[in-house]
């Protein structure tokens, strides 16, 4: 399906869609989101404990381990 701004997305640019153990999370310019499947709509995600401003870092492709751990870089690193 087609996500946007009504499913609580901040932005429609440089998305990066994620299917995971933790459910269909989104990685945007600001922030990590996951899809919350009651509400229909993204909510903001935390999954690193950074607790860091979404706009001071920017987390590339999202990838799961076969343990379930979630792994990102940071920018273009």
């Amino acid at each position: 399906g087609q996500y946007a701004a009504q499913q609580g997305l901040p932005t429609l640019l440089y998305n990066r869609i994620a299917n995971t153990s933790e459910g269909l999370l989104a990685h945007t310019q600001r922030g990590i989101f996951r899809f919350d499947t009651a509400g229909n709509r993204f909510i903001p995600y935390d999954p690193f404990g950074t607790r860091a401003p979404a706009a001071s870092f920017w987390k590339n492709d999202l990838l799961e381990d076969q343990r379930g751990n979630l792994w990102t870089v940071e920018g273009d690193k």
